[in-house]
């Protein structure tokens, strides 16, 4: 594709997706800003996936397909922007999908602010049905990388994903994702937000984040959130490495990351107590329990969850089981 006329590049890591890869591409070529670049990276898939890629190749001459072995989402996002020819950037994960308008939301909001890097709220996508999660109820709009740091910390973990937000490329010059690593968002995106100047966050939801059902073993669960916990240490470290007087409580971040992997572990895994670390990783968030129950940031309905929790894990799991059943829904929230 000629670069010279691409303004936005959709960047899209590729592994074993074939189940929900189409809709993912159709969202995207179906937005109603059509000057785009849209980069497929197949990470080395085992499945159609890649085929599907060069199915589409065909169809749009905005597509661009990479194949390349299997090293990891961090190694596919750079390889996708070592290529990107857009002088803006938008990341996608491949088993979620967009509002037709997403990338024109955000494109209009991103010149009206003269910001570096425009978000929107997401749905998270479940089986029969999606939640909307506004990271606002209004546009905000930080004129400095350490409000918007000490912001996106202060409002919770999810925000700090890739997706769901339009770049200028020129943030991504000295940055790369690290390789063979899961949480790859987390580790750069202090590093991100400190390349910007100014970063608006509108408040619809645009992005659909989709929650998907697995069986996860005891081993695979603990080692997931383990690098969980790692990620966040390393995104901690970064923050108070660009801004060491930005006032970040350690105790509040990482009890919020507790109760977040703690909810994923109990959730997603039957013999959930018999993972090694669980009871260690449970004690610390009891220990510290006081402090999400008086945070300012955390919503009323997480601090119910956290309080059935902090009970037993087993309460925790009868009440949304309820709840679930109640409302016809298929999934935790």
């Amino acid at each position: 594709m000629n670069s010279s006329k691409v303004s936005i590049s959709i960047i899209i890591p590729i592994y074993n997706v074939e189940a929900y890869l189409q809709q993912c591409i159709d969202s995207i070529l179906a937005q109603t800003y059509i000057n785009l670049e849209v980069i497929l990276i197949n990470d080395g898939s085992t499945d159609k996936s890649g085929s599907i890629c060069d199915e589409y190749a065909k169809k749009d001459d905005r597509v661009v397909v990479i194949h390349k072995s299997n090293e990891g989402i961090g190694s596919a996002r750079n390889c996708g922007l070592d290529c990107a020819g857009g002088e803006f950037l938008v990341f996608v994960d491949s088993d979620d999908w967009l509002a037709p308008d997403m990338i024109e939301y955000l494109q209009n909001s991103l010149q009206m602010h003269d910001a570096d890097i425009s978000c929107c709220g997401f749905f998270s996508a479940y089986v029969n049905r999606n939640s909307a999660a506004r990271l606002y109820n209004k546009t905000e709009v930080f004129y400095s990388s350490k409000k918007s740091l000490q912001s996106f910390i202060d409002r919770g973990i999810p925000d700090v994903a890739v997706w769901g937000k339009l770049y200028k490329k020129s943030i991504f010059k000295n940055i790369r994702f690290p390789i063979s690593r899961g949480y790859a968002d987390t580790c750069v995106f202090a590093d991100i937000l400190s390349a910007a100047n100014n970063i608006v966050v509108e408040p619809e939801s645009k992005y659909y984040y989709r929650k998907r059902k697995s069986s996860i073993t005891k081993e695979f669960a603990m080692n997931k959130e383990l690098e969980f916990m790692n990620e966040h240490n390393q995104f901690y470290k970064s923050a108070l490495r660009h801004h060491p007087d930005t006032l970040i409580d350690s105790n509040e971040f990482f009890t919020k990351a507790r109760y977040i992997s703690l909810r994923r572990m109990i959730s997603t895994c039957n013999e959930y107590d018999k993972i090694q670390g669980f009871n260690e990783l449970y004690r610390e968030f009891s220990n510290n329990f006081s402090i999400l129950i008086k945070s300012r940031t955390i919503k009323r309905n997480d601090k119910i969850k956290a309080i059935a929790m902090r009970i037993s894990p087993k309460l925790f799991l009868l009440l949304m089981a309820m709840y679930n059943r109640k409302n016809g829904y298929d999934l935790f929230d």
